[in-house]
């Protein structure tokens, strides 16, 4: 898995495709991750490692998936 890592040009070009996948497709994060997985070759399991050390992406992912209803939504403080 470490290996399919490095043959990435680099992490942030996955985190800008992603992105771009997103807004152009009009997609959640997730979905638009699985999309990029499902049409580049990439593995699940790579994309999740690589998004497990962007604290960015994740936070992405959670709050799309406690606002369509597959989490509960958490506390946030007012600002």
């Amino acid at each position: 898995m470490e290996e399919q890592i490095n043959q990435l040009i680099n992490v942030q070009d996955f985190l800008l495709k992603i992105e771009s996948i997103s807004k152009e497709k009009r997609l959640d994060a997730m979905d638009a991750v699985l999309w990029y997985c499902a049409n580049s070759g990439l593995e699940i399991e790579t994309a999740a490692e690589i998004i497990r050390k962007n604290a960015k992406m994740k936070a992405r992912i959670k709050n799309d998936a406690e606002n369509n209803g597959y989490f509960p939504k958490t506390a946030k403080l007012p600002i």
